[in-house]
């Protein structure tokens, strides 16, 4: 009854997983495939080969992205890479079809294959001394609000700038819109086909370079359709409770 995750894939164009997907008999004990992301390239080819495969049903895990520049400690490095950067790859993997996301790190800590201290983590650590760094504000965008059951919907954008990734809530009934705005319009328009099962307002949390996941606004709604007040650059969660 034990299953295996594997095999924490780090570069996507290598075919590790079609040789196991042909063999029966390893994948009686395949649990979960898994994927690393630490730039711009497609998880959607992996997830494809396995959906194609008898073994459809297997999730497929990302089960490390972040950012890999760890000794620059600039604001703008913080921001543009461990925030703006990182949270791009997790949507990405995620409207690809992974369904999970696993930031590395958690902390600061020495790691014996760097053979040194590192900083990829969302909590910085001074002598056993934790504090969040901005990345972890920009992660709880997704953390905090998709919770373990929420289920991935369509949507897609056409402002500049803007990724977006949207997920429904079973049990705690709400729509939740995750977004990364680089720059584009300060004003979006989010609109639902369907109207009548729509939120009548939405939470808006943001994380930019001066909010920490901030409860910025309460927007309502008409017809399906709010109109959105965002920074120049940001990473926002949208929740709007349904009926």
């Amino acid at each position: 009854d034990v299953k295996l995750v594997v095999i924490d894939q780090s570069q996507e164009a290598n075919d590790y997983f079609g040789p196991i997907l042909a063999d029966s008999e390893l994948m009686q004990g395949i649990g979960v495939f898994s994927l690393h992301s630490y730039g711009s390239r497609d998880i959607a080819p992996q997830v494809e080969k396995i959906r194609k495969s008898a073994y459809a049903d297997r999730p497929v895990w990302l089960t490390e992205y972040g950012d890999l520049n760890h000794r620059d400690f600039s604001p703008e490095n913080e921001w543009k890479g461990f925030c703006v950067r990182a949270s791009k790859r997790a949507l990405r993997a995620l409207n690809q079809g992974a369904s999970a996301a696993l930031f590395w790190d958690a902390y600061d800590n020495y790691h014996d294959h760097d053979a040194r201290f590192t900083y990829y983590g969302l909590v910085s650590n001074s002598d056993h001394v934790y504090r969040p760094k901005k990345r972890y504000y920009a992660a709880k965008q997704l953390y905090r609000y998709v919770r373990p059951g929420a289920q991935r919907i369509a949507a897609d954008s056409d402002a500049l700038g803007l990724m977006i990734s949207a997920f429904r809530d079973p049990i705690a009934k709400w729509l939740v819109v995750v977004g990364v705005k680089e720059g584009g319009p300060d004003r979006i328009q989010l609109s639902l086909p369907e109207a009548a099962s729509s939120p009548v307002s939405w939470d808006v949390y943001v994380t930019s370079p001066t909010l920490n996941c901030q409860k910025v606004d309460t927007i309502s709604a008409r017809d399906g359709v709010a109109e959105i007040t965002l920074p120049d650059e940001a990473i926002f969660t949208l929740v709007g409770e349904t009926n």
